[in-house]
């Protein structure tokens, strides 16, 4: 589960007003991204495929299909140092009364 990210509105309560995804929902996200383009049977048999060769023999299709997912990786990578920025620059505020009193990001 990401994070919330809230902002006081005009009368003073916190909203939520942007949210930070976790790691998980990057890799998640990722994950689909391949699959759009890529079955896991496709992965098998092009990894397959490619193991059983010298590096000198492997297909075109091997190296498409491995430019994609280290490309979406890459993606994946970034995303997750960008959210893990923004967080860093948030503030943790105390709300609630009691057993409800608990912490949210702000800006």
């Amino acid at each position: 589960m990401g994070t919330n990210i809230f902002e006081l509105n005009d009368n003073g309560d916190y909203q939520i007003a942007g949210y930070i995804k976790s790691d998980e929902e990057v890799n998640k996200e990722t994950a689909a991204k391949i699959r759009e383009k890529y079955s896991l049977e496709d992965e098998v048999k092009l990894n397959r495929i490619a193991n059983s060769l010298s590096k000198a023999q492997t297909p075109q299709e091997f190296i498409d299909y491995n430019n994609c997912v280290e490309a979406l990786r890459a993606e994946g990578r970034a995303q997750k140092q960008a959210n893990a920025e923004e967080l860093a620059t948030l503030n943790q505020v105390e709300v609630g009364e009691g057993s409800m009193k608990h912490f949210i990001y702000t800006r």
